[in-house]
């Protein structure tokens, strides 16, 4: 996997462990690459839609940052990471740690496509409020690297307003990060309509799952 920019000094410093590099090695990989060889004449596929799955306190932010920092430094442009209100001042500090300073979305600067390159944050509730329409889907399509839905099994998985509101963002990111530690709240099935649900619309290739 290839190095990313880590906090390693001072009070901030991280040593991730091999669980937490993950999605790092999942989005800087193309699909089934560790199954090729010299000779295979096949197509190099990136992988579009990771989840990640751990349960709570296993270091999910972090990892997760981890791999945002090397889309950054890789792709630039911007990454959105939507996310309950209560959980938007940890991803911001985290952010921080890595040299980020995220830039705060409200009401209706997503839906009006007012990004900054870099990180945005916002909530998932305003996301609900203020869904992109087509005429900013396709202003967005070519700028928005990433986008990553943390709790994502709370509007991930029924069809309702909130799922169809995270999906339109969904469909104009280039790469798609679904964060959650219970993507089985009532069976198996919660699990692939998560990834169906962040692939709805695009012309998706293989997802990761990361447990």
């Amino acid at each position: 996997h290839p190095t990313p920019r880590l906090p390693v000094r001072g009070k901030d410093a991280m040593w991730p462990t091999d669980e937490q590099l993950k999605p790092l090695i999942a989005l800087s990989s193309t699909w089934l690459q560790s199954l090729r060889t010299q000779q295979d004449e096949l197509e190099s596929i990136e992988r579009s839609t990771l989840l990640v799955a751990d349960e709570g306190g296993m270091g999910k932010t972090y990892a997760c940052s981890i791999a945002l920092n090397w889309l950054l430094e890789t792709k630039g442009q911007a990454v959105v990471v939507i996310c309950p209100p209560a959980l938007m001042p940890n991803w911001n500090s985290t952010l921080k740690k890595f040299g980020h300073q995220p830039h705060w979305l409200k009401g209706n600067q997503l839906a009006e496509g007012r990004l900054e390159n870099g990180i945005n944050l916002i909530s998932t509730y305003t996301v609900q409020k203020y869904p992109l329409g087509p005429i900013i889907q396709e202003r967005l399509n070519n700028r928005l690297s990433a986008v990553l839905i943390d709790e994502a099994h709370r509007g991930m998985i029924a069809d309702n307003v909130l799922h169809r509101s995270l999906n339109s963002v969904c469909a104009v990111a280039q790469q798609r990060i679904l964060v959650t530690a219970t993507p089985m709240r009532t069976g198996r099935d919660d699990l692939f309509a998560l990834i169906r649900s962040a692939s709805s619309g695009t012309t998706d290739e293989p997802a990761a799952v990361i447990a």
